[in-house]
């Protein structure tokens, strides 16, 4: 008897400190919960043992920690067949682990991941239609279109066989407008975002991510009053002032800035009390779409503050070689930009670039932002040689594109036009000119 309460005490200890876990997550306290997570060891014999491994996981995924991360999933991926642990179960963890490796970009990992949970599990439970549609999204990911389109709807046609019209019903037809914005066949796009915010209304589903994305569409096709029009709206019914609310007011503010409307801008930023924001990623967002306001209206001791603010939140809840921090980089070396510290500026600029590529590879767009942004260091500092290997970089990486259709790709045409012009190449200047910007359709 003695023996049997001293095993249920530990136990029931155990199943304090997970608790413990959850509470401080919920609770936002990150840092505090991966530090208590620290003090308890468990051995592989414990129920718990896995538990607690997947929480360091995802507390250190959480927090940008993803080498930290991967080590953990990796420790459940290749030892949960070996583990002493009733628990243990090597068909339920891929999904997780398979979701991880998604999430940190290891697509190939996470593919193999979910082609495995879908095979070892020959059913139609909800787990496998997101596995499923996990293998969607890589396909897009990798611009296989056509793999990707026929899963998306293998993926709505199961839900809606198995579960009916509801709320993930209703994310799958967002996650399929997506893949078709990305197609460029907008029409079809635009008609699946509307199914969904039809059938949200209808469900009583507060999830306003197809509103957004519909905006962040008109948008791309410079349709800037239609944007408009449905960022306002967005922000009007979104009574929670949840990420999509937030979402709304940082792309709202972008697209008053860059239509020069900077007295309606500085009106809305009156209107945000910023304690009302309670997602940190959210008041990220907010505070760069501050600075990037009063940066074109070249009130730079307020856009100075704004990337304070929001390089000190990357700071408190990101690991440093997390893509946030490389924006904040960024930021910081627009600054040094802007008061003619060329030398620093660049310093920054490829820290940003050497963090951010490690992540999300060479081939994106703001790999093409941050490699424009070297461009113009070079250019201000007349050497036009690696200048114009940075735009030609950055250029190429834009024009391979699908969706090429972006405020900075114009910049970079401009900053290339003024490199040709200042070495006597008129021609070429004028030539980029008309080609990308005049006689552009998506202009």
């Amino acid at each position: 008897i003695y023996f049997l309460f001293i095993f249920l005490m530990y136990n029931l200890f155990t199943y304090s400190q997970i608790d413990s876990l959850s509470y401080y997550y919920e609770k936002g306290e990150l840092n505090k919960a991966v530090k208590y997570s620290e003090k308890f060891k468990l051995d592989k014999s414990n129920s718990n043992y896995v538990e607690l491994i997947t929480w360091k996981a995802e507390l250190n995924y959480e927090l940008g920690r993803f080498e930290e991360a991967i080590k953990y999933y990796k420790l459940i991926e290749d030892n949960l067949d070996n583990l002493d642990n009733t628990f243990s179960n090597l068909k339920f963890y891929r999904y997780e682990i398979g979701e991880a490796y998604f999430k940190i970009g290891e697509f190939n990992k996470a593919e193999k991941n979910f082609n495995l949970h879908v095979k070892e599990n020959n059913d139609k439970s909800l787990r496998i239609i997101n596995s499923i549609e996990y293998l969607a999204e890589i396909h897009k990911v990798e611009k296989d279109f056509s793999r990707a389109d026929s899963l998306f709807q293998r993926v709505i046609d199961m839900r809606f066989k198995e579960f009916g019209k509801n709320e993930s019903y209703s994310k799958s037809l967002t996650l399929y407008a997506q893949l078709k914005k990305e197609e460029k066949n907008y029409l079809i796009a635009e008609k699946l975002l509307n199914e969904s915010i039809a059938l949200n209304k209808l469900i009583r589903n507060d999830n306003l991510a197809p509103n957004v994305i519909k905006a962040l569409m008109y948008k791309e096709l410079n349709k800037f009053d239609l944007a408009e029009k449905e960022f306002k709206h967005i922000i009007s019914i979104d009574k929670n002032k949840d990420e999509f609310y937030w979402k709304s007011i940082t792309e709202l503010l972008y697209l008053l800035a860059e239509k020069g409307e900077f007295k309606e801008g500085e009106n809305l930023i009156k209107t945000i009390d910023l304690k009302d924001i309670q997602n940190y990623k959210s008041k990220i967002e907010v505070f760069d779409s501050f600075s990037y306001f009063y940066y074109r209206l070249n009130d730079f001791d307020k856009y100075f503050d704004y990337v304070v603010e929001a390089s000190n939140l990357r700071l408190n809840f990101y690991n440093n070689d997390h893509p946030e921090i490389a924006k904040g980089l960024n930021n910081f070396a627009m600054i040094c930009k802007e008061i003619g510290e060329y030398d620093k500026a660049l310093e920054y600029l490829y820290k940003a670039l050497k963090i951010h590529t490690k992540i999300n590879g060479e081939n994106n767009k703001l790999t093409a932002v941050y490699l424009k942004n070297i461009g113009d260091c070079y250019l201000e500092l007349n050497n036009f040689n690696l200048s114009q290997k940075s735009y030609n970089a950055a250029f190429n990486i834009f024009i391979n594109d699908i969706t090429i259709n972006h405020v900075e790709f114009y910049s970079l045409i401009n900053s290339l036009s003024i490199l040709y012009y200042l070495n006597n190449q008129h021609e070429k200047a004028i030539k980029l000119y008309y080609d990308y910007i005049i006689n552009s359709k998506n202009n």
